[in-house]
């Protein structure tokens, strides 16, 4: 499985390092609207911003993504997710 994390900051790295080494999943890279797109972040890309998923899902460089967005920024995190589910199912990991 091919995956895509939308938040590139602390909790998206964490994320990223955790599929990777725990679940063995493929990481595909970031969708941040903060950081430059090719900006490299713990070794991954970040792919453009949100608005680029559905693009990203359409060329089949994701299958699913993880929502990296803390409790801090609720509201967002909840728009983000509303936004999201309607493009590409959305992986679920437990640590």
């Amino acid at each position: 499985m091919k995956i895509i994390i939308i938040g590139g900051g602390d909790l998206g790295q964490l994320i990223a390092y955790h599929v990777k080494n725990d679940a063995k999943q493929t990481i595909v890279g970031f969708l941040d609207d903060t950081f430059e797109k090719d900006t490299i972040l713990d070794g991954y890309p970040v792919l453009g911003g949100i608005k680029d998923a559905q693009i990203l899902f359409n060329q089949r460089v994701c299958d699913s993504a993880i929502i990296a967005i803390g409790y801090n920024h609720f509201e967002f995190r909840a728009s983000v997710f509303e936004d999201i589910k309607q493009i590409m199912p959305l992986y679920s990991f437990i640590h």
